[in-house]
């Protein structure tokens, strides 16, 4: 996948007009060749996608990222704008970041195996310049990709290292390159259920409750840095408030992410 997506931008095709300068797509074909891999698993890619919606202005800088360069591909299309991919190349002053939208939908297997082999599964859709320390809005087209980031760097992700198909490792060691590395980002299981900076977390007297309700997923703002002088978005998971032997709240609705279909239901 990598390696299509490289060679279609040192090709001719026409691309979107933020990439189609030369040495925009050079430079980010270049980008692609030593970037890192990641691909987001369907509970994870849920995840972001539900915390994308909700991102408030947050700030770029490469202590965010988990790579300089990379590619990352999300297990199904997300957000209203069917993002499946991204890329980020590093510049002088910030990053190149391209969307990409899977391609061949409703060919037959045959038509669809030569699209596969000649032109590759991606095809990029939009391209923006990110500036170090810009503070893009969090309705900007890179949110879902600022969002996963965030999640990554917040560790509530497990990283690990996928098996290499034989026939790939061989394809490589043909053109004398090491073997690629793909990491795959799953949801890091949780420990607790209650949030960082809660009364409870931090020891403060609460006053009775007598049920438990549903407190939906959210971000909140936490100081991080040289004396703690900077903030960062760190994003919160759906989570019970109260007592653990109260019971739930009768009418509440769970909001379920999940490698299915989201839905709600309302426990009584």
């Amino acid at each position: 996948m990598r390696d299509r997506l490289a060679h279609f931008y040192r090709g001719n095709d026409g691309l979107p007009a933020v990439v189609a300068m030369a040495d925009a797509r050079q430079a980010i074909a270049a980008g692609l060749d030593r970037s890192r891999l990641f691909w987001i698993d369907s509970d994870f890619t849920d995840l972001a996608e539900h915390a994308a919606a909700q991102l408030p202005a947050v700030t770029i800088s490469r202590d965010l990222m988990p790579a300089t360069d990379g590619l990352l591909v999300w297990s199904r299309p997300m957000t209203q704008r069917q993002i499946a991919a991204a890329s980020w190349t590093g510049t002088s002053d910030g990053w190149q970041v391209v969307s990409y939208r899977t391609i061949g939908a409703g060919l037959d297997d045959k038509s669809l195996q030569r699209l596969r082999e000649q032109v590759g599964w991606l095809t990029p859709i939009r391209a923006a310049h990110v500036d170090d320390q810009q503070l893009p809005p969090g309705n900007h087209p890179t949110a879902a990709l600022i969002a996963t980031w965030l999640l990554i760097a917040q560790q509530a992700a497990d990283i690990t290292t996928a098996a290499i198909d034989k026939s790939i490792r061989k394809t490589y060691a043909r053109t004398n390159r090491p073997a690629p590395e793909v990491r795959i980002v799953r949801i890091r299981a949780s420990r607790n259920t209650t949030p960082p900076g809660s009364p409870s977390a931090q020891g403060s007297p609460r006053r009775s409750q007598s049920s438990r309700f549903w407190v939906s997923g959210h971000w909140r703002s936490q100081a991080y840095g040289p004396g703690r002088a900077l903030r960062r978005p760190v994003y919160i998971n759906p989570f019970l408030r109260g007592p653990d032997d109260a019971p739930i709240k009768l009418n509440t609705t769970v909001r379920m992410l999940s490698s299915r279909k989201p839905k709600s239901e309302d426990h009584e």
